[in-house]
């Protein structure tokens, strides 16, 4: 393994006033409010009439102190990695896998979960999450300099559970209209109490002192079907596989 500590921050660090967990609570809302015209990722699809998430909208609304990644399943076969820019002076922040679940009045995963008494909204967010955490079996992330062959962050397919995050429940906010996002293209933006019932788990990388140059970016991981043992409600599998070029200036 050829991984150079000095590009990876603890995973126990604060950075920016944050707890890693804390900035990918930001990640979240950053693909679920970024404008459903221009969605960097669309984890649940797109909506009727918008288009799916692209590396092109990478630098959409991407204007935290930390960079955030999306890990959509591209390039498509035979095609070169999009190229990104990003700026010398950020952590990257990017998710090798993750899950997320987000629950209210008409937004039940798992139905009739509140109803039949087995616990709140933020119970079911929680219970949901823990299921998928569980069901996490690879991650994977290299990053190498383009001109060479060694890369100088080489995290190999495993569970890598030193890389797990866990958010709790936290507010992911209000689907915006002005311009419509893609969180408010899915389920409208009728006010629904700040989704208060949100939480995210997964295996995440902040990569921080990349020198200026391009490097090449690999990252992503699985997670198998789970089922929950009172309903027999079937969570799907859930991974990515994505490959991007990091034009670091």
């Amino acid at each position: 393994m050829a991984n150079d500590n000095n590009k990876l921050v603890n995973q126990n660090a604060v950075v920016h006033g944050q707890t890693i967990a804390q900035w990918t609570e930001d990640w979240l809302k950053w693909v679920a409010h970024a404008p459903a015209a221009t969605p960097p990722g669309t984890p649940f699809g797109s909506a009727p009439g918008f288009p799916e998430g692209s590396p092109a909208n990478a630098l959409v609304d991407n204007t935290q102190p930390v960079f955030f990644l999306y890990g959509g399943g591209w390039p498509a076969p035979g095609s070169a990695p999009p190229t990104i820019d990003v700026p010398a002076h950020e952590p990257i922040l990017l998710p090798l896998v993750n899950a997320f679940d987000i629950e209210g009045p008409g937004l039940e995963t798992i139905s009739n979960f509140v109803e039949s008494g087995r616990g709140s909204f933020g119970d079911e967010a929680t219970f949901v999450t823990n299921l998928e955490e569980k069901s996490i079996f690879s991650s994977f992330l290299t990053v190498t300099k383009v001109g060479q062959t060694e890369p100088i962050i080489d995290i190999r397919a495993g569970a890598n559970h030193d890389l797990e995050q866990n958010t709790g429940l936290f507010a992911l906010g209000d689907p915006q209209s002005q311009p419509l996002d893609y969180l408010g293209s899915l389920i409208g933006t009728e006010p629904r109490d700040n989704l208060p019932f949100t939480a995210e788990i997964g295996r995440w990388a902040m990569i921080k002192n990349l020198a200026p140059g391009d490097y090449i970016v690999h990252f992503g991981g699985a997670g198998r079907q789970a089922i929950d043992p009172v309903s027999n409600t079937i969570l799907p599998a859930f991974g990515a596989d994505a490959t991007d070029k990091l034009h670091v200036v």
